[in-house]
Order: C-alpha cells, then sequence, then structure tokens
C-alpha cells in the first residue's frame, strides 16, 4: 500500500476512534425514559405542551427558575455538556441570537448535563460565553427528555414549548432564528451567507 493509501486508512481509523469516543461519552450522560416513549426529543412530543418548570443553580450559585420568564421572554434551552464537541459547536451562533434578540425579548439558558460547578465555571471563562449558564444533575434534562445533546427547546412567552431540535447545524440555527422572530413578532432576514460551523477550543 502506497503512502496515499495508508494515510487514508489512518484517518478512517482515527475518524472511528473519535465518533466511537463521542457515542460513548453520550450514552453515559443520556438514558432511555422511564415509561412509554412519546417520541424522541425532535419529534412533537413537548412541542405545544407546558414546558416543565425548573430551578437550577446558576454557575455562580444564583438560583434562576424558568417561571421567572413567564410572560416576559421566548426562552431558548440549550442542553449541553463541555465534553461534547457538537455542543461547543453551537454555542458562538446561540451567543449570536442572545446578543441579536435579547434586547428584544429572547433569553438564551443553557443547561449543563451532569458537571461539576468548577469544570463548567472554568469553560464559561476561557470561552466568553455570555448567556446564563445553569446546572443540572439530571432531573431537568429527564423532564424534557434529552438522550442526546445539544437539545435545544424553544418556550414562548405563555410558557408552551414551541419547537425541539436534536443536535446543531447551519440549518437548525436558521430554522430557530426563523422561529425566534415570529414568536417575537419580529421580521426574519434570512442570512444569505452560508454559516459555517464554529467551534471553542478543545477543554
Amino acid at each position: 500500500m502506497g503512502k496515499p493509501g495508508v494515510y487514508a486508512a489512518l484517518a478512517v481509523l482515527i475518524a472511528a476512534f473519535g465518533f466511537t469516543t463521542y457515542m460513548v461519552k453520550r450514552s453515559e450522560m443520556t438514558q432511555p425514559l422511564a415509561g412509554p416513549q412519546q417520541g424522541s426529543p425532535s419529534s412533537p412530543g413537548l412541542t405545544g405542551h407546558k414546558s416543565p418548570d425548573f430551578t437550577l443553580a446558576s454557575v455562580d450559585g444564583k438560583k434562576v427558575s424558568l417561571a421567572e420568564f413567564n410572560g416576559k421572554s421566548v426562552v431558548l434551552l440549550d442542553f449541553w455538556a463541555t465534553w461534547c464537541p457538537p455542543c461547543r459547536a453551537a454555542m458562538p451562533g446561540l451567543a449570536e441570537l442572545d446578543d441579536k434578540y435579547g434586547s428584544k425579548g429572547l433569553k438564551v439558558i443553557s443547561i449543563n448535563q451532569g458537571e461539576d460547578a468548577a469544570t463548567v465555571s472554568r469553560f464559561v471563562k476561557e470561552t466568553g460565553y455570555k448567556p446564563l449558564v445553569l446546572l443540572d444533575d439530571g432531573p431537568t434534562g429527564k423532564e424534557y427528555r434529552v438522550r442526546a445533546i445539544p437539545t435545544l427547546v424553544l418556550v414562548d412567552k405563555t410558557g408552551k414549548v414551541a419547537a425541539v431540535h436534536e443536535g446543531y447545524s447551519p440549518v437548525t440555527h436558521s430554522q430557530l432564528e426563523e422561529k425566534i422572530c415570529k414568536l417575537l413578532g419580529l421580521k426574519y432576514v434570512p442570512d444569505t451567507k452560508m454559516r459555517g460551523v464554529v467551534r471553542f477550543g478543545n477543554h
């Protein structure tokens, strides 16, 4: 086998190892739903229903509840972890949405799944991530049927789930922004440029 063939084989092995590691990590962070399944997080199972309330601590120890935003803000919940590459890929886009629509009634809340406060706080400081970050050791993720991360849940001002997306891509970002504009009563202007995937550094 020539050098090009060897390099190609090595690339395949490295990609396979990385994917296997990610899937193992993901399985450690999720559990099967208790009782009958009503659909995956990306199905209409939660959409149109009252969003489960929660009270969680932020990285600086402040208690925050979802109920305090009812009637005031459209809320975008992001279930994530620092070790998850797709989660890190999503965060610059989420920060962009928070910055763009925060003054117009959007609140982005990133809910970390199962990591300690020190790890999450260090990640937030190193990346400069601005949206609100809360800590969940499992119950809230289960309430929202989170079985893979990132899972993004859009909640309208009445407290109902307007949309659920599992995973993140440029298409997901555009779909979320369009729905956010609709809920806020704003005109949606599509981004004519192809949105690239921006990743935070490996931590």
